[in-house]
């Protein structure tokens, strides 16, 4: 019960409640007032009755009123609120997704490492054979310019 009502409906009793003391005491201690003075005193009632009751609807209709107003602004911040929602699930969706792209790179990164450590491996070896062989060929090139200054020495005395 809203103060408006809860006024009324008290002002009410306390009216009837001496309305009634007034007639218990005319009929304990005196003359009966007359119908006319009864029927005065219950339009009077009636009238402030109906005053009150116009007042307390407007009050009731202000009240409403002010209740759409509140209702119309929830509305507006549960829609705020599905959208910062759907937004939230939007980004931790793209968290998700960063999350999955940054650990396919993490193993990515990893094969590119194993694949250079063994490029590196393949090039000290193929560069270690190099050396080889080159060392192989100047060796083999002095042997052959040995042999072929020895045939010259020899074609020389045999001349």
């Amino acid at each position: 019960m809203n103060g408006a009502t809860g006024f009324i409906l008290g002002r009410m009793s306390r009216d009837y409640s001496d309305s009634l003391e007034r007639a218990i005491q005319r009929t304990l201690y005196g003359s009966l007032p007359s119908l006319a003075d009864q029927v005065q005193e219950q339009a009077g009632l009636i009238a402030r009755l109906r005053t009150l009751l116009s007042r307390a609807n407007t009050r009731t209709e202000e009240l409403d009123r002010k209740v759409g107003e509140w209702e119309e602004y929830a509305d507006f911040q549960k829609t705020k609120i599905s959208a910062l929602e759907t937004r939230a699930s939007r980004a931790e969706a793209r968290e998700a997704q960063l999350r999955t792209d940054r650990q396919a790179a993490g193993e990515r990164e990893s094969r590119l490492a194993h694949a250079l450590a063994a490029a590196q491996d393949d090039y000290r070896r193929l560069t270690d054979e190099h050396k080889t062989l080159a060392t192989k060929a100047e060796t083999m090139e002095r042997r052959i310019r040995g042999y072929l200054s020895m045939e010259a020495r020899l074609r020389k005395l045999e001349e």
